[in-house]
């Protein structure tokens, strides 16, 4: 296992769209971040809204937030 720095978090900027890339984690009992999704967009606010519509109609699938906090990847929804 490899340590990842940031500087971050970032906000994401409404009226400035801008490429990068954006890391989903879960935070670790003992403070750490497991990483769950990595995204490279070439507009961030708007492919995170893309991301919400998607959670919200059900098809990403949803992890046990206490089991993905001890690092197990457990799905209570496995998305459509």
């Amino acid at each position: 296992m490899s340590d990842l720095n940031f500087p971050g978090p970032f906000p994401l900027a409404d009226s400035l769209p801008e490429a990068g890339v954006y890391l989903w984690t879960v935070r670790q009992t003992d403070g750490s971040h497991l990483i769950h999704y990595v995204g490279e967009p070439a507009d961030c606010a708007r492919r995170q809204t893309e991301h919400f519509a998607q959670v919200l109609g059900g098809n990403y699938g949803i992890l046990d937030a206490e089991q993905a906090r001890a690092g197990r990847l457990v799905w209570t929804w496995p998305g459509l």
